[in-house]
Formats: structure tokens, C-alpha cells, sequence
């Protein structure tokens, strides 16, 4: 029988969140590192410069060109170094606005924050709220999440504490009384856009129409949800649409996607419908950067604790074999990319100011600078030249932070060590797919097998009852799923 692994799984929450640092007052008195107006004694502030390798081709869109009843076409992001001055010799880049959000949303996890970017009602078609004929009131996804954890949804007035998260890369209370302003912190963190190294061009794959990007959404409760309301008991189930309250189904938590393997030259995000398919105005056509590619960037903090840097470089490098997924397809292999600390570089004020020939950086660590682009070339004029490149040093700060994790969270670091380092290989016997019934399988010599009906699985196992994702498990295992007909295991 064919096997599936479902593309994405998730990363649990907890009832409270990870931080030694959390302000247990906050809206009062902010601590003195949390402003914006000075430098702070006993932080640090500085420059990390990292390395980002493709090695599966990604897709980071630009501009988007509809099309009638024919695939969207979506445009590389282009830019060209700030020194420049214009868009003269721009080629195909990371946005910092990507990067941000892909670095953001780890360091939530790894911290048990506020997932800072949640509805408050289930997603729909064009931003409309979804509708079911069995809804029955069933509360919007905060109300779950509140269930499980106060802090675990944006900042409003009834939450006391900001999370690691929160305090590092910002955020806006939502709804604050009439007698008071809103609760605002701007972020103390900048990412630059990711370029590659100077005279090198960005080599891209052939454009392809890339697969439908269906798979089944929240709320999707079998997949989204466990069954019961604690922690400690609730479990993968079967769970109608119409039953779901935030007393008796839990939310599995935030989700990551498997990487599938990086040597796969099949190339299973490509389409293999014909032009002119009758489903095309849901395809996209993209051309990704090919595999291997390497962008630097670098990431600017201010007043940041030992321990919020360590949080930082943590979502920057988690472990040596994490990778992180990014751009667009990821559920159908694109956008695996690893992620290299190359330098952490900080900033003495104290010295610097009182004695102006003092160099700008101090440096923590410094990797392979032989190999830096030029743009970074003059971060390292005037400093120390003998300081170890000691390759240990690179992950000391993620590795303290890995410690604090697994120590009191282990369940959300195995979660997220086990979904980052894992890369699963396709074969006859697995397919890294949405599930599909027998009836497809038994199509799979014919074009586009993939990507029709891929609701069929869900609707026929939902009919019958026995729909659900299996758990991760302790150690994590692969949660497979088996083809199937619904009235077939019925019958069992």
C-alpha cells in the first residue's frame, strides 16, 4: 500500500512561554533595555553577518502578472547593493522582509512566544470569513489558543507579560482602552535583503508551472487539532467540523514543512498538466533560483541581553543540520536553505565614544572573512585580525539557547529539531504528498495524478469517520498516512 507523509506538521505550544526576561508588568514601566532613545549599559548591540545557500531551488516572488484561465506568472524579487544609489545590476534576491518573517516565526517557537501574527477569525477565499454549513459558532483560532496559554495570542489589554519574542521583534496592542495609548515597541533587529557576492550572477532554472498548492487548511480539525482539553492527555482523533470548542480540542500548534531530499532531481513541484489545463488560473509559473546558490545578509541589534542574542542566533542556526524553508512551494520541495553564521561583530559605546580611533566592532566570532563579499569587507578594518576563527564559536550562542529549550521545553525542541534536520526521500513506496486514495494511486502512470482531486482522501476518510494526523510522537517518527477508500476501512 502507498504511503504519505502529509507535507507539513507542527510544532507544539505550551501553557506559558520561555523567558527569562518576560516583564511581568508590562504597559507600566518598560525595563531600560526596551528603549529606543540610548544605548543601554550591560547590552549588546552589534552585527551578525550570515550566509544563506539554496540547496533546493527556491522561489522568493516579486512582482505577479495574472493571467485569463492561464497560470500566474511570478517574477524573481530583484535587488542591487545599497551602494548603488538605483536599481542598476539588480538580480534576483531575499527580501529583508522575508527573512524577517522566516527567522521571526522560529524564534517563536523556540521560545513558546505569542504567535504575533493570528487571525481572529477562520481564513476564507479573497480574506472573507469562512463559512461552514456546520459551523455552530465554533470560535475563531485565538479562542484555542488562549485555551492552552494567556500569552500565546497578540498582545491585547488583558495580557500582562511580553514575550522573548515580542520584546525582540516588536509589536502594537491590539485594542487598547480609550484612557491610555497602545502598548507599541518597535523592533531591535534589521535584516538587509539578501545579495549575492559581488561580480557573481544568480544563475536560474528553467520558468515551470509549478503544482496546485491545495492541501487541507484550518479549520481542518483532524489536522489542525487534537481531541481532548489538556495537554498532558489530548490525542490525534477524528474530530467533526460542527464539535469543535476550545474546552475539548486543543490546537497542535505552529507549523513547519518537511524538507524533502536535497539530492532529488525528479523536480515534484513541477506541473506535469498539459498548456491550456482547465484548472490552470490555480497554477502558478515561477523561475527559482537554482540550488546552490549563495546570498549574504547581515542582521543589526540593538540593546539586546546575552540571552536575547542567544534566542536570535538560535533562529539564525539551530543546529549544524537544520535547514530552513523559505519562498514559495515549499510544501512541494522548493525553498530548503541553509542558514551559516559568518560574524557576530559588537559594538563597545563606551569605548567607542570616548576614544574616536577606536575600531567600530568588536569581534565575537569570524568565519571564513577570506570569503565575506566586499560590501563587508570594512566591518573588520581596524579590528583585532588574530581573533580565533574558531568554527565552534559560530554556534555557541544557539547551542545555550538549545540547552534552555530542550531543558524546559523538550517537546517543542524535539519538534523542531526533528522537522529542520529531517530530509525525507521519495520512492515508490512514499510519496511526500498529500494523501491520495487508491483510485489515484492506481492513475499515477497518468499526467498530473498529483494534483487532481487532491480533496478526495480528506472528503472520503472525513465521510467515514477515521480522518487524522498522526502525532509526531516521542522520539518523532515520521507520521505516515496510507492510500485509501474510506469504505474499505470502514469495513475493518
Amino acid at each position: 500500500m502507498r504511503k504519505f507523509l502529509n507535507p507539513y506538521h507542527f510544532v507544539p505550544v505550551a501553557p506559558k512561554p520561555m523567558d527569562p526576561t518576560a516583564d511581568a508588568t508590562a504597559g507600566v514601566e518598560l525595563p531600560s533595555e526596551l528603549h529606543h532613545d540610548r544605548y543601554v549599559a550591560g547590552t549588546r548591540s552589534g552585527r551578525i553577518i550570515c550566509r544563506l545557500t539554496a540547496v533546493t531551488p527556491i522561489v522568493v516572488g516579486g512582482s505577479q502578472t495574472p493571467a485569463d484561465r492561464k497560470p500566474t506568472t511570478v517574477e524573481p524579487y530583484r535587488a542591487a547593493p545599497v551602494e548603488n544609489g538605483n536599481q542598476a545590476g539588480a538580480q534576483p534576491a531575499i527580501p529583508a522582509s522575508t527573512l524577517r518573517g522566516m527567522f521571526s516565526s522560529l524564534v517563536e517557537a523556540a521560545s513558546n512566544s505569542a504567535l504575533r501574527i493570528l487571525e481572529k477569525d477562520w481564513p476564507g477565499g479573497g480574506g472573507i470569513e469562512i463559512k461552514w454549513p456546520d459551523r455552530n459558532g465554533v470560535p475563531g483560532p485565538r479562542e484555542f489558543f488562549k485555551a492552552v496559554g494567556a500569552d500565546l495570542v497578540p498582545l491585547t489589554p488583558a495580557r500582562t507579560t511580553i514575550t522573548a519574542a515580542e520584546r525582540v521583534f516588536g509589536y502594537v496592542e491590539e485594542d487598547p482602552p480609550a484612557n491610555r495609548p497602545a502598548r507599541a515597541l518597535a523592533s531591535r533587529i534589521r535584516f538587509a535583503d539578501g545579495l549575492v557576492r559581488e561580480g557573481v550572477k544568480v544563475v536560474l532554472d528553467r520558468k515551470v508551472k509549478l503544482r496546485i498548492l491545495a492541501s487541507p487548511k484550518p479549520p481542518s480539525p483532524s489536522f489542525y487539532f487534537l481531541k481532548g482539553g489538556d495537554l498532558g492527555v489530548a490525542r490525534a482523533a477524528f474530530i467533526p467540523r460542527g464539535s469543535m470548542l476550545p474546552s475539548q480540542h486543543l490546537p497542535r500548534g505552529r507549523k513547519l514543512f518537511f524538507h524533502h531530499d536535497v539530492e532529488n532531481k525528479a523536480k515534484p513541484w513541477k506541473s506535469s498538466t498539459p498548456a491550456n489545463h482547465d484548472r490552470d488560473e490555480q497554477r502558478l509559473y515561477v523561475t527559482p533560483i537554482h540550488r546552490n546558490t549563495e546570498f549574504f545578509f547581515h542582521v543589526d541589534f540593538d540593546n539586546l541581553l546575552d540571552a536575547e542574542l542567544d534566542l536570535l542566533c538560535f533562529g539564525l542556526k539551530p543546529s549544524n543540520k537544520f535547514l530552513h524553508k523559505i519562498g514559495l512551494g515549499k510544501p512541494l520541495g522548493l525553498g530548503s536553505a541553509n542558514v551559516e553564521i559568518l560574524g557576530i561583530l559588537t559594538v563597545d559605546r563606551q569605548t567607542r565614544y570616548e576614544k574616536l580611533s577606536s575600531p567600530r566592532y568588536t569581534v565575537e566570532v569570524a568565519w571564513e572573512c577570506e570569503k565575506w563579499p566586499e560590501r563587508y569587507w570594512r566591518e573588520l578594518v581596524d579590528v583585532d585580525t588574530n581573533v580565533p576563527s574558531d568554527p565552534g564559536g559560530r554556534t555557541a550562542r544557539s547551542s545555550r539557547h538549545a540547552e534552555k529549550l530542550k531543558s524546559n521545553l523538550p517537546a517543542i525542541h524535539a519538534a523542531l529539531m526533528f522537522l529542520g534536520e529531517t530530509q525525507v526521500k521519495e520512492d515508490e513506496e512514499l510519496l511526500i504528498n498529500t494523501p491520495l486514495t487508491k483510485q489515484d494511486v492506481h492513475r499515477q502512470s497518468q499526467v498530473g495524478f498529483r494534483e487532481e482531486s487532491t480533496y478526495a482522501w480528506y472528503a472520503d476518510m472525513y465521510r467515514c469517520g477515521v480522518q487524522r494526523l498522526p502525532d509526531l510522537g516521542r522520539p518523532p517518527t515520521l507520521p505516515l498516512l496510507a492510500s485509501n477508500d474510506g469504505q474499505a476501512e470502514r469495513r475493518r
